[in-house]
């Protein structure tokens, strides 16, 4: 949105694009959202107290007092090779790697079982990140749009909570 936004009033194309996005990333707040100098970021102490929110994948290396997970959801984040879609991508880089003439191509269902283990351990990185408390979170419910939203099998297999 943000770059679309830029597009639509920046002259110069892809340079004043970038330009804008290096002039606003100077910036202390945008729309609501802080953004900080990478000195803010080296600085441990500079978190203290503040909320920060980020995605799982951001949060390699780091650890906190509290660490909340939403809605981990079979649609968010599944755990079941039934639950999965491969999508464009995950065909578009495994055609990429047949390219090599020394990839061994993977099936389809090699290819999901890789992002389930990824999956796995992206869940493992995310839990593994609290020092003192856990908060996960799920829901089960039909969407208006008629897409069904599963309680991910983490809740209703390991911890007995059964969606109803």
């Amino acid at each position: 949105t943000l770059v679309k936004r830029l597009s639509l009033n920046t002259q110069g194309g892809l340079k004043g694009i970038v330009a804008q996005l290096e002039e606003l990333s100077r910036k202390n707040r945008v729309s609501g959202f802080n953004f900080f100098s990478q000195e803010d970021e080296n600085d441990k102490g500079f978190f203290e107290g503040k909320i920060q929110i980020m995605t799982m994948h951001k949060s390699k290396g780091d650890e906190f007092d509290y660490v909340f997970i939403p809605e981990l959801t079979e649609r968010n984040l599944t755990f079941e090779i039934s639950e999965l879609k491969l999508k464009p991508s995950d065909n578009f880089n495994e055609n990429l790697r047949r390219l090599s003439p020394i990839y061994q191509p993977k099936s389809q269902k090699d290819i999901m079982k890789g992002i389930l283990t990824e999956n796995l351990k992206l869940l493992y990185v995310a839990i593994t990140r609290a020092r003192k408390h856990l908060c996960i979170s799920t829901y089960e419910k039909q969407r208006p749009n008629d897409k069904y939203t599963k309680v991910n099998v983490i809740f209703s297999e390991l911890l007995g909570v059964r969606g109803e």
